[in-house]
């Protein structure tokens, strides 16, 4: 007779194995990066294995990854005024003008921004000393190569390659996660000495690969993880007509070097999950949004977290619940209302939010 057949199901993901990445997007990755956060502590999901961050999704991750709460990683990133993180470099005219003139048919990426962002990295390293958190990692582009800021060092790799070692020791953690940051045009470059007196990079927006905005083979082809542990917010591309003005206006002048590519987006039979929240109270590059625009769009990257997850099969059906509960009574009570004063949506959602437990 024949041995029985025994089946071995793989076990579900545990918290501990989970790979998180923040996404990019500007003001409104910052914002729903965020709320994603505020959903996963809500969920009790928050060991992770490794924590990632391309562009604006990689500051409210290198916080999370630096030890910092979650509550605290909210209100930063709602009282913050980003734009004082920056500091003016050149006009967006004579950033456009000189890029078409001296770089465009060189093939190259524009060698000013309308920003500097050095006040930004020592913001950042002003948490942790420029000390690389353990389990975090940053993407940042030279040429057609992405490099990988690891606490073990940086790493490179083009399409279709794997990752080499470019250098063995963890770099200013603040300058790389400006580097992910350096959208062309709009911020400067990042220039990187990776090792004294050797190879000096020039660095741009971590999403300009050929992967785009979901740079989800990172987690499991530099750190090993199953793609049912890797969980992704994707604010996705700008919705409305200015984004589609702003990106056919920057192909022809950049052709086509600075434009973020879309990414894959998982099909639904992939196990990884991306979260999508729409953000719409707040555009990629308003660096002055009030508070009242800045948690709506926080809220939409806690719905999409909540609802994303439990359409995965990855919540209890009372954990679902009561998140829903907390998404259906923000809805009701303070997206419904109507041309509040300033400062009524705020007021509003920290209350019913603290009236959950949530922060």
């Amino acid at each position: 007779m024949d041995a029985p057949e025994i089946l071995i199901e793989e076990a579900p993901p545990s918290p501990r194995s989970i790979h998180l990445i923040g996404g990019p997007g500007g003001s409104r990755a910052i914002l729903a990066a965020s709320g994603m956060l505020m959903a996963l502590k809500y969920l009790g999901i928050d060991k992770f294995a490794t924590i990632g961050g391309i562009s604006g999704g990689s500051l409210p991750l290198c916080l999370l990854a630096g030890g910092m709460s979650v509550k605290e990683i909210v209100e930063i990133a709602i009282d913050l005024r980003f734009l004082d993180l920056l500091d003016e470099d050149a006009k967006m005219t004579a950033v456009m003008a000189d890029h078409y003139r001296s770089g465009r048919y060189r093939g190259l990426r524009p060698a000013k921004g309308l920003y500097r962002s050095e006040k930004l990295a020592a913001w950042v390293n002003s948490f942790y000393d420029g000390r690389w958190p353990e389990n975090f990692w940053t993407l940042a582009v030279e040429h057609d190569s992405q490099i990988l800021f690891t606490a073990d060092g940086v790493f490179e790799r083009t399409k279709d390659q794997p990752f080499s070692i470019i250098c063995r020791q963890s770099q200013n953690l603040g300058d790389a996660v400006r580097a992910s940051c350096s959208v062309p045009g709009w911020f400067t470059p990042v220039a990187m000495e990776i090792t004294k007196g050797g190879r000096t990079l020039t660095l741009y927006d971590g999403g300009l690969s050929w992967e785009g905005r979901t740079p989800l083979s990172i987690p499991h082809d530099h750190f090993q993880a199953r793609p049912k542990d890797i969980i992704m917010c994707d604010v996705g591309v700008e919705p409305g007509a200015r984004e589609f003005i702003f990106s056919a206006i920057w192909k022809f002048v950049c052709g086509g070097r600075c434009i973020t590519p879309l990414g894959k987006r998982p099909d639904d039979g992939d196990e990884l999950l991306v979260v999508a929240p729409v953000v719409t109270t707040v555009s990629s590059f308003d660096f002055n949004a009030h508070p009242d625009q800045k948690w709506q769009a926080v809220m939409e990257g806690f719905a999409a977290t909540v609802l994303d997850l439990n359409k995965a099969g990855r919540l209890e059906v009372e954990t679902f619940l009561k998140a829903k509960q907390i998404i259906e009574e923000y809805y009701s009570s303070v997206c419904s209302l109507m041309k509040p004063k300033p400062g009524v949506v705020s007021e509003k959602t920290v209350k019913l939010l603290g009236e959950h437990g949530v922060l």
